[in-house]
């Protein structure tokens, strides 16, 4: 928290001279954001439990619940109380506090989990599993947001348009995206149900299954986005230049985010059978390396918006070659031990 200002000069926020007075705000919001966080932590974790034995519907209610309370504080903060920035993100905490103790509350009084805050003990035993898997999806998000800065810090270069147009763009990019993700951890968790049972001809119906109605349900959203686009980011701006900023990132992003598809639910199996590692490397590799690369070579020869953008369809490409082939790997490997999760039982 004390190195936001640094944190927001890697952006290069405080080089642009129309952003510079946001700067403060920035940093304030920032700060008190990441004090709320443990409560986030806390929801995703609770939350992670219910959907593993089949509940996603109360994870949901509690979001919603709490979604409804941030929008309310955000409004009583600001208007009655003129917090303005700082009002926003002390919602945001509050918001984040309410749904992680709904789904706390809700463990508590599960029949099957019945959290207790006391006589822990034997935690130990299950510590390595659970690092086994975490690690790798971990360090995997922290490099996947870091190639993200690199990302986010060429863009604003090009002033306050290009930033406005990003934005305006990567919203439809998170709700498309949230889809796919989506799936790819319900293909986690029933695969790692079945797994354990030993129903490895399952594995192979849930990655389909997953892979097809994931395709299916991001493709609408996603090509009706781009027919649309003009019209859905008049929404958030009537600048003529920013809208048409908006509409490069969804015709050099957007329109190719359907084949996340093809590494998405086959890494949500893989995480699901055991096998967190290698989608991770993959991950790192394809995407995260790649984009670094490209913005060092390819971006700094031809610096233009889409030259910038075509790092992204390009790294998914490379992603999903490596997430593929480091499963066909792994699926003749488990062929060769006669437990060949891919196959037939």
């Amino acid at each position: 928290m004390n190195s936001g200002r640094n944190m927001l000069s890697i952006l290069h926020c405080q080089s642009n001279a129309p952003i510079i007075r946001f700067l403060h705000s920035a940093k304030l919001y920032l700060r008190i954001y990441l004090l709320g966080y443990p409560f986030l932590l806390l929801y995703d974790f609770g939350s992670a439990i219910l959907r593993a034995r089949g509940d996603s519907r109360y994870p949901f209610l509690a979001l919603v619940v709490s979604g409804a309370a941030n929008i309310g504080l955000n409004l009583f903060f600001v208007i009655v109380f003129h917090m303005g920035v700082s009002g926003v993100a002390l919602a945001t905490d509050v918001s984040n506090g309410l749904s992680a103790f709904l789904v706390l509350i809700r463990l508590k009084k599960d029949g099957q989990f019945h959290l207790r805050f006391q006589k822990s003990h034997g935690l130990l035993h299950f510590i390595g599993e659970i690092l086994k898997t975490g690690i790798p999806s971990a360090v995997q998000g922290a490099v996947f947001c870091l190639a993200n800065i690199f990302v986010q810090a060429s863009v604003n270069r090009f002033g306050a348009t290009a930033i406005a147009g990003s934005t305006i763009a990567m919203n439809f990019e998170y709700v498309t995206y949230y889809i796919i993700t989506a799936f790819g951890q319900t293909a986690t968790t029933f695969t790692s149900q079945n797994y354990a049972a030993k129903q490895y001809a399952r594995c192979r119906t849930i990655l389909w299954c997953s892979l097809l109605l994931s395709t299916v349900c991001s493709s609408i959203p996603i090509f009706s986005i781009v027919l649309f686009r003009n019209t859905v980011s008049g929404f958030f701006s009537t600048d003529a230049a920013v809208i048409e900023t908006a509409g490069i990132w969804i015709l050099c992003i957007l329109l190719f985010e359907p084949i996340c598809n093809l590494y998405e639910i086959p890494a949500g199996v893989l995480r699901g059978s055991g096998h967190a590692i290698c989608p991770a490397v993959s991950t790192m590799i394809g995407t995260c390396a790649f984009r670094t690369l490209w913005i060092c070579t390819a971006f700094r020869a031809y610096p233009s918006l889409p030259m910038l953008y075509h790092a992204f369809p390009l790294s998914w490409v490379a992603t999903i070659l490596l997430v593929n082939m480091g499963g066909a790997i792994i699926a003749y490997l488990g062929k060769r031990k006669r437990a060949n999760w891919i196959g037939d039982k």
